[in-house]
């Protein structure tokens, strides 16, 4: 385990981790992500501003699980791109044979 050095906003944490790296990588996105949320909010305090973006990160994880509780499940996404693409060629094909059907009984009359 190594240690890392975050610094968010004026302080600077010293942390305990596996992969320095992808801590960085996190704690960086972290800290741009508050300070995009002090640049609307004014003089709120450090503390409000982390609740605030934790608060919006569980909001966008919520959202993923639930796109991804709809996804059928042993589907790839390629798998369900191909079953669509198949079932709009059989629609098209539908809607052309039935467009063929009107313009005939159209024509003869």
């Amino acid at each position: 385990m190594g240690l890392v050095n975050i610094k968010f906003r004026d302080t600077t944490y010293t942390l305990t981790c596996n992969d320095e790296k992808q801590v960085l990588k996190l704690a960086e996105r972290f800290s741009s992500r508050v300070d995009g949320i002090a640049a609307e909010l004014n003089n709120a305090t450090d503390n409000k501003l982390a609740l605030i973006a934790g608060l919006m990160l569980e909001d966008e994880l919520e959202r993923i699980q639930q796109d991804t509780a709809k996804k059928p499940k042993g589907v790839s996404e390629s798998e369900a791109s191909e079953v669509l693409c198949d079932t709009l060629d059989q629609l098209t094909q539908y809607i052309d044979n039935l467009a063929d059907r009107v313009e005939k009984r159209y024509n003869t009359r």
